[in-house]
């Protein structure tokens, strides 16, 4: 099972996410370490030193102590096959994109909710690796250099995760989940490429959160949707953004407003002036134009005329950013899973009320809908 570069093995598995059944995104699947060692009759070499590895994998409890990572909380994924054969470049490319979207599927309609960066799901939790190794020995590679299990060396779980994370198949939003299969199977290959390299930056923004200021988090995001809308190469890039704004979300339900600017006047829907201001915060920070933190605000709300404070109190553009792209990746979705048009409009809908982007239903008289926790008409 030697290749050219004389690896033997290699496992692509996320340590700190617990599954608790197998999930299917086109040919890569995800499924608990023990159950992946009742798949295959590998020699019992293979799991004595895969055993050994992943007993190197701590958490930390509040006292300092290390804890042993159960196997069982431990996520192999793998194409197809459940071998152990190193993969091809197109493989990892695959493997990465997919779990870019189990995370995006995992955490979509909290960010449509407008919920804070802290508290959504680290996306470290399906951090993932790719560990090379050869039974016969007792090295574990990393790159040029290498360890033997002799050494005391353990891999510690990032303390922003918690101790143990089991996550349920229905965690996962499963439109979004069978939209992405259909995505992976499809023929569209210019769409794919637009949908997970955005996801990468996305991505990145949410896996080193506590790592990167809200303004580094702001220019990543105007990144993912330079790459998702296919921005082209000129000046005008914040009139790119509203006017795509204007065209993919907005609705004659939308408010509108003009402005003028530079002795010309623009008028949008209040979607496409957030693409507007958003863009031209990003301008500013990448020009290292100072910042003052009001200006990353975008609504900061008062208690209504009854004294109800509303949630969240302070919207922030990073939010609305979170919150768009995903409807934005979701509304490129559903043209492949129709079945996602129903609940996702009743949940946009919500955030746009939230955002003071339409006027709320609950305010038209004689407009009544009812929903369940997922968003889905009640019958």
């Amino acid at each position: 099972m030697s290749n050219k570069n004389n690896i033997k093995y290699q496992i692509s598995f996320l340590p700190w996410l617990r599954i608790d059944e197998e999930i299917s995104i086109g040919p890569v699947k995800f499924i608990s370490y023990e159950k992946f060692k009742k798949l295959n009759d590998f020699p019992q070499t293979i799991y004595d030193w895969l055993d050994k590895y992943f007993s190197r994998y701590h958490c930390v409890d509040l006292e300092g102590n290390l804890i042993k990572m159960p196997t069982e909380f431990i996520t192999i994924c793998y194409v197809k096959e459940p071998d152990l054969r190193p993969r091809d470049r197109e493989d990892r490319e695959l493997i990465w994109n997919v779990t870019k979207a189990l995370y995006f599927a995992f955490v979509c309609n909290d960010l449509l909710n407008l919920s804070k960066s802290g508290e959504i799901e680290n996306a470290q939790i399906f951090e993932l690796f790719f560990q090379n190794f050869d039974p016969d020995n007792n090295f574990i590679a990393f790159g040029n250099s290498s360890i033997t299990f002799r050494d005391s060396v353990s891999f510690l779980k990032p303390p922003s995760l918690h101790f143990f994370n089991n996550i349920t198949f229905n965690n996962f939003d499963q439109d979004t989940l069978k939209a992405f299969d259909l995505l992976i199977k499809s023929n569209d290959n210019k769409l794919k490429n637009r949908i997970f390299r955005s996801l990468q930056w996305f991505w990145l923004c949410h896996i080193w959160r506590d790592y990167f200021s809200d303004l580094i988090k702001i220019v990543m995001m105007a990144t993912a949707f330079e790459i998702l809308l296919n921005f082209p190469n000129r000046a005008s890039k914040k009139k790119f953004f509203a006017d795509k704004l204007n065209e993919k979300i907005s609705t004659s339900e939308f408010k509108k407003k003009k402005r003028r600017i530079n002795k010309k006047e623009y008028s949008y829907f209040l979607a496409g002036w957030w693409g507007w201001d958003f863009y031209h915060l990003r301008n500013k920070i990448v020009h290292g134009d100072k910042i003052d933190e009001g200006e990353l605000i975008y609504i900061e709300k008062e208690p209504d005329e009854n004294g109800y404070w509303h949630n969240p109190l302070i919207i922030t553009y990073l939010m609305v950013a979170d919150a768009i792209f995903c409807e934005l990746i979701l509304r490129e979705l559903y043209e492949l899973e129709f079945k996602m048009s129903i609940k996702f409009n009743i949940l946009f809908n919500i955030l746009h009320e939230k955002l003071e982007w339409i006027e709320s239903k609950k305010n038209i008289p004689g407009f009544k809908i009812e929903t369940d926790v997922y968003g889905y008409d009640k019958e």
